[in-house]
């Protein structure tokens, strides 16, 4: 046994002041009373003796020792040394998608995790822990930590990480910890089935549960109807599901579909709206099941998230403009005069369609159709119109990644004009479009740093070229430049790395998870990369130097390979002759006291309570 502090035992001094102050003290009171009641109580007393009464200063003697003999062992905090009790304890925690899955009310990684808090509490003080998360990337929690408290405490703040991982990616690492001593004890927690694996003892916290899922979830469009496909798979026994589509956050269901599946069996689906213009929508599993994170599937429209309010500023809009942008997807389309202009901003576009502005907008890109002169900033020069006989528009050649980029899917076939307006370059464009070696459709960026697009022509005085394919085709070119994808897709499993396309003038980049965490990637170069380790709906918020914002959103599913256990038996197997040696454990006993203590105090009150009591 240890004590902190020995000079504590001095207070076993004041044992014998309380003997003393007992023997010394006078219990008795002189009072005033008439003869006949002394005589009274004498008699009484001679009939009937209390020997408890006799014993009541004995006992509150006794309890004043023990509380001073308490209090200087509390003051002196001994610790009792338990030899070769502790050991060192390493956890290898599974943090895989399987772990997901719901066991009775508590995922199997909330399972593991109580598992490995009970092996923490029970241990002997003085033990050490280390805690290895098996996730995308296979990290030490904590090493040879000592404190259970601050263990407990880092193991609670554990959270899965939903991807496609394995705990054998840990082995390197835990064969490490166990070069380093032979006696450490190595708990693997995990849902997969392991072999007899030497020198680990494998937990395995995870049973047969029910789970149906849903895959490769698609859409498509006619003319007047949205159609969504897709796959459940039953991973367990026979099962009847029923399938909803909600469309943009509806409570109710516009479809569903009711689905036999036997055990193993996948199965396609079908269902239908009549919303064509769709902003996201929802896929669900009716049914709960014990894995409910693969039960939903959440698509956003590609063209909805790419797209921005566009504003057409034309005393006399030409229609073939607005028709492209909606044909390419654009539902979001108004149009002004160019007075109404004037005080206007907030759109991601705008258009303006033979029409002189005086100033450039700098919250957006900007199309100029049939420009009729020079505008500060624009980058180009208005050099009057060539006109009074036909023109031939030549596509261009170049192999330019921009440009073959901007005419994909393009038929790049010549078509005449009645007139055009000549125009000069000042700054760095790609020209798509010449006539007679002048630029006639051509695009780059402004003095904002904004793109920009020039059709050097009316469209009314091209219908050869705006009725084709080809100019509808051109103009969703045209906007997916205009409006850089920000993301490559809607859709993503856990593990994934996003690619997060930067738009010219980006201050900052800011993802928010489904937990409702804030994560900001880095802004510095054209692409920023993120890891997916949740399931659910993810923000990406793209911040302009001039405050506008930009928001995307994607969803992130199960891997398909951890909405099951696999089914292979794996070894987790450490090199080495495992010994026992233990080291120094210890019980510190001062909470003990404590406890001694309080139960003595409230008894030695109560002596005290009856004595007054008695004396009455």
């Amino acid at each position: 046994m240890i004590f902190s502090q020995p000079l504590g035992f001095l207070g076993l001094l004041l044992i014998p002041v309380i003997i003393l102050i007992y023997i010394i003290k006078n219990t008795y009171t002189e009072q005033t009373v008439p003869s006949t009641y002394i005589w009274t109580l004498s008699e009484k007393f001679i009939k009937k003796r209390n020997p408890i009464n006799k014993l009541v200063g004995i006992i509150s003697l006794i309890l004043q020792i023990v509380l001073v003999t308490i209090i200087s062992l509390a003051i002196v905090h001994p610790t009792l040394v338990l030899r070769n009790a502790a050991h060192d304890y390493c956890f290898v925690l599974d943090a895989s998608g399987s772990m997901s899955a719901v066991e009775e009310g508590s995922t199997r990684f909330d399972i593991a995790k109580n598992n490995i808090a009970d092996l923490i509490d029970d241990s002997v003080d003085g033990s050490s822990y280390t805690l290895i998360y098996a996730g995308l990337t296979t990290e030490s929690v904590y090493e040879k930590l000592t404190d259970k408290d601050t263990a407990l405490y880092l193991l609670d703040e554990c959270v899965p990480d939903y991807s496609s991982t394995s705990p054998l990616q840990a082995l390197g690492l835990v064969q490490k910890h166990f070069n380093n001593n032979s006696a450490l004890k190595v708990y693997l927690f995990t849902d997969e089935d392991y072999q007899v694996s030497d020198n680990v003892q494998v937990i395995n916290v995870g049973h047969e549960v029910q789970n149906c899922a849903l895959s490769d979830v698609e859409y498509g469009f006619t003319a007047s109807e949205l159609t969504v496909k897709g796959t459940v798979t039953n991973y367990n026994t026979n099962k009847s599901v029923n399938v909803a589509l909600y469309i943009n956050g509806e409570s109710q269901p516009c479809s569903t579909q009711n689905i036999q599946l036997g055990t193993g069996e996948q199965v396609q689906f079908s269902l239908k709206s009549d919303d064509i213009s769709f902003e996201q929508f929802r896929v669900a599993i009716l049914e709960d099941d014990d894995m409910p994170l693969d039960n939903e599937v959440v698509v956003y429209n590609f063209n909805q998230e790419k797209a921005s309010a566009t504003l057409i500023v034309s005393e006399n809009a030409s229609i073939y403009i607005k028709a492209a942008l909606l044909a390419a997807g654009m539902t979001n389309v108004d149009t002004a005069t160019l007075d109404e202009y004037s005080n206007t901003s907030g759109y991601g576009l705008y258009i303006f369609d033979s029409v002189l502005p005086l100033k450039l907008p700098d919250d957006g890109a900007v199309w100029f159709v049939n420009p009729q002169g020079s505008v500060p900033g624009a980058n180009f020069n208005y050099q009057g119109v060539a006109m009074d006989r036909s023109f031939t528009a030549e596509y261009s050649t170049s192999t330019s990644s921009v440009i073959t980029g901007l005419l994909e899917g393009v038929t790049t076939r010549e078509f005449d004009l009645k007139q055009y307006v000549k125009c000069g370059l000042s700054g760095r464009f790609s020209t798509l479009v010449s006539c007679e070696g002048n630029p006639l459709v051509f695009a780059g960026s402004n003095a904002y740093g904004n793109r920009e697009v020039v059709f050097a022509f009316d469209l009314r005085d091209a219908t050869a070229f705006t009725l084709s394919d080809s100019y509808t085709m051109l103009v969703y070119n045209l906007l997916n430049y205009s409006f850089p994808s920000i993301i490559d897709k809607t859709t993503y499993f856990s593990g994934d790395i996003v690619q997060i396309n930067l738009l010219s003038g980006v201050e900052s980049v800011k993802i928010e998870t489904p937990s409702e965490k804030e994560v900001y990637p880095d802004s510095a170069t054209d692409i920023s990369e993120y890891q997916i380790n949740e399931v659910g709906v993810y923000t990406v918020i793209l911040t302009m130097k001039n405050k506008t914002e930009y928001r995307v959103h994607f969803f992130a599913a199960v891997p398909i390979e951890e909405r099951t256990a696999s089914g292979e038996s794996h070894s987790f197997e450490l090199v080495g002759v495992a010994t026992n040696d233990g080291f120094n454990g210890y019980y510190d006993m001062l909470f003990a006291l404590i406890i001694a203590l309080l139960v003595v105090a409230i008894a030695d009150f109560g002596v005290y309570c009856y004595e007054q009591y008695q004396l009455r």
